[in-house]
């Protein structure tokens, strides 16, 4: 007995479509005109532009010319026509990719970081890219990568009504922004030129936006914080992309801005002034790059109840001892999931900064928060000496045996140092259990 596709329900079709890689859902679209109508949305739902072409003489970028012009052009048109665009609800404007295992030599530019040619063809597809841009009404996702916003741009992007992600990889995402829907908008990711507190003020207020990533130039100071929280007063989960270091704003003395932040990730000793002036918890904190003195030299300004709601920390510390370490531990004493990533700065590593770390490590087990569940510990520097003869590297399983009776919540462990690797998921016994000669 054959059984046709119609003999299924199309939720249950479309739900297999869901679970099926792209290329699959290519391929079943094939086989009659009901799976290609229900795989419509599927194929359709992502348009990828590019309206460059990488010269690799010159190394710039040129608008495409010749049948390359002319495929691009028939593409947009069939992505716009009436039969297609309504299932397009994600756009990738000028998506760059280097191809796999196919790297530049270092003195030469990388497609994505390559100039624009200065004639007056190089942009010249961005206009009927735009020009059609109010077909795709369904779209909630948009992502622009160099591209400079003309006020065509910002009259095209205006339109799109469901907008509710705006991801920009540009010199000029201040200008996308601003044009973007505000009161739709409930995701943004910008990198690019750094937001000073003037070009924040210059943005209308995005009250539904949940999701923030931009790069902040913390120069200005005491502005820089209050005039994020005007623009984005409904923001939980925020990605700073900005080195503070001693340019930060000092930490606010009343809590009252940000009251939804929930998780914070940022460079530097960036954190303790968000974790300072946050209304409401923080319960996930990212420190990128961060001298480990630095970070923990801030966080003493910050008001231990502010820290005392952390339950999950990934850390990237440099020059990180031993005391220093115990003490950040110290700061956060409802942690739950603990990742840290050490690495020494200086270039010429000696063994003792490979005994530092091992002698870290050895301690761990006295200054740890007592309900840690998770625990992830790395070196991320690829070559170590080995320690003096007299050094005794930590034996893995005492170590294994001391985190188990400091924490008796601890559910997982993976420790990757020099000379000692130690890993348990919490439903076997330990395995990868190694100390190296």
């Amino acid at each position: 007995m054959t059984t046709t596709p119609a003999a299924f329900p199309n939720e249950l079709l479309l739900k297999i479509f869901a679970d099926l890689p792209p290329s699959d859902v290519h391929s079943v679209a094939l086989c009659s005109q009901l799976l290609r109508a229900l795989a419509c949305e599927f194929v359709f739902a992502t348009f990828h532009f590019t309206p460059y072409a990488f010269d690799s003489e010159t190394r710039v970028l040129r608008g495409p010319t010749g049948y390359q012009k002319e495929d691009l052009l028939d593409k947009l048109a069939f992505f716009a026509s009436e039969s297609i665009a309504p299932h397009v609800t994600s756009i990738v404007l000028n998506r760059l990719q280097r191809k796999p295992g196919l790297a530049d030599p270092p003195y030469k530019r990388s497609p994505f970081e390559s100039p624009f040619a200065g004639d007056e063809a190089t942009h010249a597809l961005l206009l009927p890219f735009f020009a059609t841009l109010d077909a795709f009404r369904k779209v909630h996702t948009l992502r622009v990568e160099r591209v400079t916003f003309t006020a065509l741009a910002v009259e095209a992007l205006a339109q799109l009504r469901g907008l509710h992600t705006f991801t920009a990889i540009t010199s000029s995402c201040t200008a996308g922004l601003r044009c973007s829907p505000p009161t739709l908008l409930v995701g943004v990711k910008l990198t690019g030129t750094r937001f000073t507190d003037i070009t924040l003020t210059a943005l209308p207020v995005f009250p539904h936006v949940t999701t923030l990533a931009l790069p902040l130039d913390c120069r200005p100071r005491q502005s820089v914080l209050p005039q994020l929280n005007t623009a984005f007063p409904a923001v939980e989960s925020l990605v700073v992309d900005g080195y503070g270091g001693s340019g930060w704003p000092a930490p606010a003395a009343d809590p009252a801005m940000l009251p939804r932040l929930s998780k914070l990730d940022i460079h530097d000793a960036g954190a303790a002034p968000f974790l300072a002036a946050a209304a409401g918890p923080v319960t996930q904190l990212t420190v990128r790059w961060s001298q480990a003195l630095a970070l923990r030299n801030s966080l003493a300004a910050v008001p231990p109840a502010q820290l005392a709601t952390v339950t999950s920390l990934e850390l990237q510390l440099e020059n990180c001892k031993r005391p220093t370490f115990a003490a950040l531990c110290g700061c956060f004493p409802a942690l739950e999931d603990f990742k840290a990533a050490l690495h020494v700065s200086h270039k010429d590593h000696t063994h003792a900064d490979t005994e530092a770390i091992l002698a870290l490590v050895a301690a761990i087990p006295d200054f740890l928060p007592r309900g840690l569940r998770r625990l992830r510990l790395y070196y991320m520097d690829s070559e170590a000496d080995e320690p003096a003869e007299n050094f005794v590297v930590p034996d893995p399983r005492t170590l294994f045996t001391q985190l188990r009776t400091r924490c008796a919540a601890l559910s997982a462990v993976e420790l990757m140092v020099p000379f000692l690797a130690l890993e348990w998921d919490g439903v076997v016994e330990p395995n990868g259990l190694s100390q190296h000669a």
